[in-house]
């Protein structure tokens, strides 16, 4: 039994390509959350949800979620942070599938503060 590596010639660096998916696979799933919280940014207006996310190579993106009375309101606590979900979409998988997902400010200091603040915005539609 023969691998790639014992091809010879250049046909081994074929199996670089796996490797290094796995490696990414690996590291996106320990720092991959983090990396994306910092380089998005959070804003809260009188009827709507912003985030802004400022990605290196991805360039700049900017998302506005109306908050209503119909809006679903979800407030996750772990220890000094939390999240706050505001927001289902739903998503098309490659196989042609489709999957929710939830949208909200992640990982936040001050999220008891903003649930607050989404709650009474919601109460000015009723």
């Amino acid at each position: 039994m023969y691998g790639a590596s014992r091809a010879g010639g250049i046909f081994w660096m074929f199996g670089l390509i796996f490797f290094f998916a796995g490696i990414f696979a690996v590291l996106d799933g320990v720092f991959g959350g983090s990396w994306r919280r910092k380089h998005c940014f959070y804003s809260l207006t009188s009827s709507r949800a912003i985030i802004a996310s400022n990605y290196p190579m991805l360039g700049r993106r900017l998302k506005s979620y109306p908050i209503t009375a119909a809006s679903v309101l979800e407030l996750q606590e772990d220890g000094a942070w939390s999240t706050v979900n505001f927001h289902e979409e739903k998503r098309r998988d490659s196989d042609g599938g489709e999957h929710k997902t939830i949208v909200g400010f992640q990982r936040i200091r001050d999220g008891r503060h903003v649930f607050s603040l989404m709650r009474q915005i919601q109460s000015e539609f009723k």
